[in-house]
C-alpha cells in the first residue's frame, strides 16, 4: 500500500514538473511588439498630471482616490506603474488597480473621522470643524466674560 502511494506521489509529481516546463517554455515564445503608440504608455495630459500628483504623493504613503464614475477609495501607494497604481485599500482590506486615465482626482491622507454617512472627512475639512466647534464655543465664553466687566 505504501509503495502505491509512492509511486502516485512520483507521477504526479513527474506531471507537475513536465506541465510547468511547458508553461515556462511559452512564456518565453510569447513575443510585445514594439510599438511607440502604444496606448499603455502614452497618457493623456490629465492622466499625466494625476501620475505627477501620486508620485509627489509616494509609495507607501496614505491616499484618497476619487474616479471619474464618482467612486472614492482610501489606502496606501503599494506600486506606481506606467500606466496605473496599485493601491492598498483600507477599507476593503485588498489590494486593488486603477488607470490613471480612470482617475478624477487624488488628495494625501484620508482622514480618520467619518460623517454620518460613513463617508471619510478629508483632514482639510476635518481642521475646519474643528475651528468652526471651537468658535462656536469660545465665542459665547468671551461674550458673557466681556458682559461681567
Amino acid at each position: 500500500m505504501k509503495m502505491m502511494v509512492t509511486k502516485k506521489n512520483l507521477i504526479c509529481i513527474s506531471l507537475c514538473s513536465i506541465l510547468m516546463l511547458l508553461g515556462v517554455g511559452s512564456a518565453f515564445a510569447q513575443v510585445v511588439p514594439n510599438n511607440t503608440n502604444n496606448s499603455a504608455t502614452q497618457l493623456d495630459t490629465q492622466s499625466q498630471k494625476v501620475k505627477s500628483q501620486i508620485e509627489k504623493i509616494g509609495q507607501g504613503k496614505d491616499i484618497t482616490i476619487v474616479t471619474k464614475n464618482g467612486k472614492t477609495f482610501y489606502g496606501s501607494v503599494a506600486i506606481i506603474e506606467a500606466d496605473f497604481v496599485l493601491f492598498s485599500d483600507v477599507d476593503r482590506n485588498n489590494v486593488a488597480e486603477i488607470k490613471y486615465q480612470d482617475i478624477k482626482k487624488v488628495r494625501k491622507s484620508y482622514g480618520i473621522n467619518r460623517d454620518l454617512n460613513g463617508n471619510r472627512i478629508p483632514p482639510k475639512k476635518n481642521l475646519i470643524g474643528l475651528l468652526i466647534g471651537t468658535a462656536a464655543i469660545a465665542i459665547p465664553i468671551i461674550i458673557v466674560i466681556v458682559s461681567l466687566k
